[in-house]
């Protein structure tokens, strides 16, 4: 009985290294999609800004070019 538990619990070489692999790729991936979710988020906040910008400047020229037809 001492046997079987006793050969249950030893671990072999390769097996303690596919766990260091997992844990550090865990890490990375954990990592990346904090990296991803803030990018996205700067990406976002950018196109905002430039639709805004975009729209503003589109709108001015079309009021202005209104008003002197209108003056």
């Amino acid at each position: 009985m001492t046997r079987w538990v006793e050969s249950a619990l030893r671990r072999e070489p390769w097996q303690e290294i596919v766990d260091e692999i997992r844990d550090t790729l865990a890490t990375g991936a954990k990592r990346g999609r904090k990296a991803y979710a803030h990018t996205s988020d700067v990406v976002r906040e950018a196109v905002e800004q430039a639709v805004e910008k975009a729209h503003a400047h589109d709108v001015d020229s079309v009021v202005k070019w209104w008003k002197r037809l209108w003056s």
